[in-house]
């Protein structure tokens, strides 16, 4: 039997699926998180994080994509920081930096230049940053209900959302918007503190 294919990713797709679960994912954003990820690693209680999760598998779900994003855009922000002390600048998509690949150049920084997750996960913090960049850092909380189709998502497509989303999905740029705050507060937060803690509860329910 042929192995199954997932469908081909599309820019309409991505953000037509973004807007029917995006209503149910703001009122999801709304639990004050900050309690539980202070005191993580300093006591054995959560009473906010329980209340979290229990809204059920969905929400389950999201907090492990919020994790990710974290993870990711911490990922390109530090490679952004790395190039401007080399007095390299952002790399395009694809391109190369001054005759060298930066990916590999970053990584090889790390001591992570054959570890391809690291290699994916990079790939995908710059793509999240590219929208950053375009929209504000809120959007790629936005993209949360959707990670596993933009984690899948070709260039060519990429640009394309760009363009849908200033063309006709203001209301999701204006809730990136109001995210903002969000994504500010709690990064730094969240790979501090409870990195370790949300990967171990959630790979138990996703």
């Amino acid at each position: 039997m042929p192995a199954r294919r997932n469908p081909p990713v599309t820019a309409e797709g991505l953000l037509h699926d973004l807007s029917i679960q995006m209503e149910h994912f703001l009122r999801f954003l709304e639990v004050d998180l900050s309690p539980a990820i202070a005191e993580a690693g300093t006591t054995s209680e959560f009473p906010s994080l329980v209340d979290f999760i229990s809204q059920g598998a969905s929400s389950r779900s999201w907090i492990l994509r919020l994790q990710t994003i974290f993870q990711w855009s911490s990922l390109a922000l530090e490679e952004e920081e790395w190039l401007r002390t080399q007095g390299l600048d952002r790399p395009h998509p694809g391109s190369k930096v001054r005759g060298v690949w930066s990916m590999p150049s970053f990584l090889r920084h790390l001591g992570r230049s054959d570890d391809h997750n690291a290699r994916s996960a990079l790939h995908q913090g710059r793509k999240l940053r590219r929208f950053e960049i375009k929209f504000g850092e809120g959007i790629a909380i936005m993209l949360a209900p959707v990670l596993p189709t933009f984690r899948r998502l070709p260039l060519i497509e990429e640009a394309k959302a760009i363009e849908l989303l200033r063309a006709s999905h203001i209301d999701i740029l204006d809730n990136a918007q109001r995210l903002l705050h969000f994504k500010s507060k709690y990064q730094a937060l969240v790979v501090t503190h409870v990195l370790s803690y949300f990967s171990r509860l959630t790979q138990s329910f996703v």
